[in-house]
């Protein structure tokens, strides 16, 4: 077992502190025509760690636009189902982040997104920040794994219900199947039973 001096862990956990870390994940429902907006206020120098995926909806894509205080677009996409972003915040004030549906005239889109802020202090030593950088990589590691397993439960859940629906629509169409054969089952019996009476009486 390898040995690591007190002063180190010391510092480890010190970085671990100092470093502020910020995550919200979301899933929310856009109709037709409409945008939804999300406004956080952050410092300036904030890095923002944007993530979303179109889970159901018509061709699985989305408008995404980021603005400013000043409203001013950072970063927009176009008509896509899924992406990952890191941005620096250059000013301090309320940011927007907005997803548009617009383009789409009648499916309603499912979105699920997560948004990560980090804040590190500024620090003098060079073996302090060296410790900041391990932990914030183990920390976006470890934020990267919880993201992705809440998407693929989100999208188990969205698929579960699109198969339910799936096996309710067969399951009619089967049934209605199995009546439409028993009514002409009955209809050529009583057909073939009043023909052959009908050629008796000739």
């Amino acid at each position: 077992m390898r040995y690591i001096p007190s002063p180190v862990i010391l510092l480890a956990v010190f970085a671990t502190f100092t470093l502020v870390q910020v995550t919200h994940c979301h899933l929310i429902t856009i109709d037709p025509h409409q945008e939804e907006c999300f406004h956080e206020t952050l410092k300036k120098g904030t890095k923002i760690k944007f993530t979303f995926e179109v889970l159901d909806g018509g061709s699985l894509d989305i408008d995404l636009t980021i603005k400013d205080p000043n409203n001013y677009v950072i970063h927009s996409e176009q008509r896509q189902s899924s992406g990952r972003y890191t941005i620096e915040a250059n000013q301090e004030g309320p940011h927007a982040y907005c997803f548009a549906n617009k383009m789409s005239s009648l499916a309603m889109k499912i979105v699920m997104f997560n948004i990560e802020f980090t804040d590190r202090k500024n620090e003098s030593d060079q073996e302090q920040d060296k410790l900041q950088n391990m932990v914030t990589e183990l920390s976006a590691l470890v934020t990267g794994v919880k993201h992705e397993m809440d998407f693929l439960a989100a999208r188990d859940r969205i698929h579960r219900r699109i198969s339910e629906r799936i096996n309710s629509r067969v399951s009619m169409w089967s049934m209605f199947e199995v009546l439409l054969t028993l009514i002409v089952a009955v209809g050529q019996t009583y057909y073939l039973k009043r023909f052959f009476e009908v050629r008796r009486k000739v």
